[in-house]
């Protein structure tokens, strides 16, 4: 069974269900792939973030400037349009009142100059798909986990070669 959310934004109810499994791997996948690199390169241009769970924005701003830079440069039209169709598909509108449309259906004129509540449910829809994927507190643990992976990558490529073998497996420490 397929569950939903609710959240309301600037007083317009949104009903957001899951997606069935074909279409939200697709969709997934297609995230992964704009974001993936987008992010990785973030991470990679300021390594010394410090706590990402944190949200220190002073910290976080230099990587996400580079991030929302490199994603403008990769994100198509094509991509915007598809993550934003799918999800809207599954999303049930209501506009202050206890009638609810599906959303599919009202976004040309509902989002029309009003972007930032597109965004707002937009994240929203995404974290009722994905929270599973992302974490519990979101991109957040997203980001600190690739960190995380980024600096043990980095501490494990940049040691010295002393020339001399590895020990064994069985050696004593």
């Amino acid at each position: 069974m397929l569950s939903s959310e609710k959240t309301v934004i600037n007083g317009n109810g949104y009903e957001v269900r899951q997606l069935p499994y074909k279409l939200g791997h697709r969709l997934l996948l297609r995230l992964y792939k704009v974001l993936g690199p987008t992010v990785a390169r973030g991470i990679a241009s300021a390594p010394n973030l410090g706590n990402l769970a944190d949200f220190q924005v002073e910290r976080l701003a230099p990587m996400l400037a580079g991030a929302i830079e490199t994603l403008a440069g990769v994100l198509s039209e094509e991509d915007f349009d598809f993550v934003v169709d799918t999800l809207a598909e599954y999303t049930l509108l209501s506009k202050g009142d206890d009638k609810w449309v599906p959303l599919k259906q009202e976004m040309e004129f509902h989002f029309a100059g009003n972007y930032p509540e597109l965004f707002k449910w937009l994240g929203f829809a995404l974290k009722v798909n994905f929270s599973g994927f992302f974490g519990e507190r979101g991109f957040g643990d997203l980001v600190a986990r690739l960190q995380t992976r980024a600096s043990k990558s980095r501490s494990t490529s940049t040691g010295t070669s002393t020339g001399s073998p590895a020990p064994s497996a069985t050696a004593p420490a």
